[in-house]
């Protein structure tokens, strides 16, 4: 598209606000409507799975994502800001709720959210409700708490405290991670805040670039 306004050259005129905000989103938006037909037929076929996830942006503001997966895909379905309210098991259960009463019970085949423990209550009132419809943890947390806990055992833990003391070394002071890049080519994978898996990676990388990360040392 960009290729043809150049071809055309300046002067050609672009469509007005008013066109803008009228007549073309109103086109973008009979689009998008018409590609969630697909998405909607799949769910009355073989069902779906509504997904939540809560973060918290680097203002502080609290976050939950709803997407619907089906075997057409993954579809976005809303995002809610919720500093202000108390994300208790009640106003998640409430959440979703809603959402399986526009998509339709009947069509709604489980809802996976992470395993926190609001989560657990939310599970439990909608069972109640609608106790046709399953709610799972996702897969990745549960192997995250599995690897958090094997982390907690004695000598584990005491191995992934030396590497994350190497890896703060190397990255705390400029000249030696100058030459640890040299050495390496690549940066050393870093132990993440929320996901205790990255605690292995980091392990794996120091492992898999021993040698070289000795010469820098």
């Amino acid at each position: 598209m960009l290729e043809a306004i150049g071809q055309f050259g300046r002067s050609l005129k672009g469509p007005s606000p008013y066109e803008m905000s009228g007549s073309f989103l109103q086109k973008r938006k009979e689009k998008v409507m018409d590609g969630f037909k697909e998405h909607k037929e799949s769910w009355e076929l073989t069902g779906c799975s509504i997904m939540t996830d809560a973060w918290t942006d680097r203002k502080g503001r609290g976050v939950m994502n709803l997407v619907v997966h089906s075997a057409h895909g993954v579809l976005f379905l809303d995002s809610v800001e919720c500093s202000g309210d108390r994300k208790d098991g009640k106003y998640i259960f409430e959440l979703v709720d809603r959402y399986i009463e526009e998509i339709g019970e009947q069509h709604v085949v489980q809802v996976v959210t992470d395993n926190a423990s609001v989560n657990t209550t939310a599970a439990s009132l909608l069972t109640a409700k609608r106790p046709s419809i399953f709610w799972n943890g996702y897969a990745a947390h549960c192997l995250d708490l599995m690897l958090e806990d094997i982390g907690k055992l004695g000598p584990v833990e005491e191995t992934i405290a030396n590497a994350r003391q190497v890896t703060v070394f190397l990255y705390a002071h400029t000249r030696v991670l100058d030459l640890m890049r040299k050495f390496l080519n690549r940066d050393l994978v870093r132990s993440g805040v929320t996901r205790f898996a990255t605690a292995y990676l980091n392990l794996k990388s120091l492992l898999d670039n021993k040698k070289r990360v000795s010469k820098t040392i």
